[in-house]
């Protein structure tokens, strides 16, 4: 009975976990996010991870939990992305046509604009790409980052400290 009181989670979700059912986003904001993820992931010559398909999946995964505003939101931004750069990039090409040195420069001035919805997409977008790409499994041996060991150290840990005031409570009730 103790254990159930701090339940862990015993298995990370695999990479290529997608509930199943129909994918959320379309096959051109797929292709769109393919492009954009690359750009966004970090660069390290000792971590060479092909995982731009499995994080286009996680980024799909999250969207559809998203708010309904937000949910629908998204696929129109990525989209606006792919089309400003007409606009913004200096060439009259989309996003997904431009080298990859322009995608770069084109990226960083929706990062570091001045106009405050160009930054907080791009936050929002960074932030969920990041977040996937450290739940890769390949990246979490790379950083040496096992949650599942870290979450049964900090179990064993307090039930040696609280241990007896959970037993305690427990014969009470």
């Amino acid at each position: 009975m103790i254990d159930s009181v701090a339940p862990a989670a015993t298995e990370p979700l695999p990479a290529d976990f997608h509930p199943p059912g129909k994918r959320y986003l379309g096959r051109g904001t797929r292709y769109i996010l393919r492009a954009m993820t690359d750009v966004l992931l970090p660069r390290n010559e000792k971590l060479r991870v092909e995982c731009t398909d499995d994080l286009v999946n996680f980024v799909d995964n999250f969207v559809r939990y998203l708010p309904p505003l937000l949910k629908l939101g998204f696929p129109i931004g990525v989209w606006i992305f792919q089309f400003a750069a007409i606009l913004w990039s200096g060439l009259p090409l989309p996003f997904t046509m431009l080298s990859r040195e322009r995608q770069e420069r084109y990226m960083a001035g929706w990062t570091e604009s001045r106009f405050w919805w160009k930054r907080d997409m791009m936050k929002g977008l960074k932030g969920v790409v990041l977040m996937g790409f450290y739940q890769h499994p390949e990246v979490m041996r790379h950083i040496h980052y096992d949650p599942v060991s870290h979450v049964q150290t900090i179990q064993a840990r307090r039930l040696a400290t609280y241990g007896d005031d959970i037993r305690r409570r427990q014969s009470e009730s």
